[in-house]
């Protein structure tokens, strides 16, 4: 009886040991997939380029090839600020820091055709510093004028109160500027301002797409603003100028995720859906500047188990990298970093290079507060 006691101990020590080994070693194989800053597959080299990136833009002109983005530099208040980093000497600067743009929120930049001004959003004086004030959302944010030395700050457009502005873009001559615009729509919804909603409205809802005249010259830069889609309902998310057209997602209803990605005249008019599927989250979509057969993406589709007609939230959100051909429908998936990271990430947005063989992009973890970094693919020749 003694010795079959002690062999039950003896056999739960040898499963304890076994498991403890087994667990550090997944652990282990966990943590160095979690180090990995360098992936080569079939077409393309995909490396980290930055620890610490948001919101992208790549200058495709002549006169360099900086890379404009927005990173944290208070990890406790989540402050940002705008950089630039040049590929070619791997210099970074940061172009805000010293400007006389309030402290906070600051980001989302784009380049101007030009190469010297950035427009960026920053939230102002109505901000409560709030999930929906973040540069995702853009509520209580103005749009800033920049130029890439830091100097020459100038604030064009002046958001209402409680309104919001997200992702501006200029057209290839820098004479027309678009970004989507949220204005307040009366409707609460339950639970909404204890939820700190924007005044306790869906923030899904209530968004339109704001074109307006540019002339950097004028003290008055922005002229001529027209609101299209504003007899519809959803929320619209602007990706930017497709020759003489815009680029945008759309999802009607107030469904809390971003369905599919269209592209319209100026006028909204002749709309064309460039991706097709209401259960994946669809977004960014980016033209090649050598091809413009070929459309890149983020998409959920690689994971069955999220479907946004189902109600699954942002939170539970995994996504990656796919370039489509737009003649042909078919679509090619370019990363696969939730897997080989082995962690759970949200590939967003992102830019070609001027040539069309790399793309910037950001990379981020819905869940741990962690901070986002800035990954790079080189396709191969």
């Amino acid at each position: 009886m003694k010795y079959g006691l002690f062999l039950l101990a003896l056999l739960f020590i040898l499963t304890l040991l076994s498991t403890i080994y087994t667990h550090k070693r997944t652990a282990t194989a966990t943590q160095a997939k979690s180090k990995i800053t360098t992936i080569q597959t079939d077409t393309a080299t995909i490396r980290k380029l930055k620890d610490n990136g948001g919101r992208v833009s790549w200058y495709k002109g002549d006169s360099h090839s900086f890379i404009a983005y927005d990173a944290i530099v208070n990890k406790l208040n989540r402050n940002t600020e705008v950089f630039t980093y040049d590929p070619e000497t791997e210099k970074t600067v940061c172009v805000t820091c010293k400007s006389d743009i309030p402290k906070g929120f600051i980001g989302q930049a784009e380049w101007h055709p030009n190469g010297e001004y950035l427009v960026i959003q920053a939230e102002n004086e109505n901000s409560k510093h709030g999930v929906f004030n973040h540069l995702a959302w853009g509520i209580d944010n103005d749009l800033w004028i920049i130029k890439k030395d830091g100097s020459g700050a100038k604030k064009i457009y002046d958001t209402p109160p409680g309104n919001g502005v997200l992702h501006p873009h200029f057209n290839n001559d820098g004479t027309k500027i678009i970004f989507a615009e949220r204005v307040p729509t009366g409707k609460q919804i339950p639970g909404g301002k204890l939820a700190g909603t924007p005044d306790g409205e869906n923030q899904w809802d209530g968004w339109l797409i704001h074109i307006a005249n540019v002339d950097l010259t004028s003290s008055e830069p922005l002229s001529e603003h027209t609101g299209l889609f504003q007899n519809s309902n959803g929320i619209y998310e602007t990706h930017g100028f497709h020759n003489d057209r815009i680029i945008f997602t759309h999802t009607p209803l107030g469904r809390a995720y971003m369905d599919d990605i269209y592209m319209s005249d100026l006028n909204g008019g002749n709309i064309i859906k460039l991706t097709d599927d209401s259960n994946s989250w669809d977004e960014h979509g980016h033209f090649s500047p050598a091809d413009e057969t070929l459309l890149a993406y983020m998409s959920s589709a690689p994971f069955e188990n999220w479907n946004g007609t189902k109600g699954d939230k942002a939170q539970t959100l995994q996504t990656e990298l796919f370039i489509k051909n737009v003649i042909t429908n078919k679509a090619e998936q370019i990363t696969n970093l939730n897997e080989e990271l082995d962690k759970e990430v949200v590939i967003s947005d992102f830019d070609w290079n001027n040539d069309g063989t790399q793309i910037v992009f950001q990379v981020a973890e819905i869940q741990g507060g962690t901070i986002p970094e800035l990954w790079l693919v080189t396709f191969n020749e």
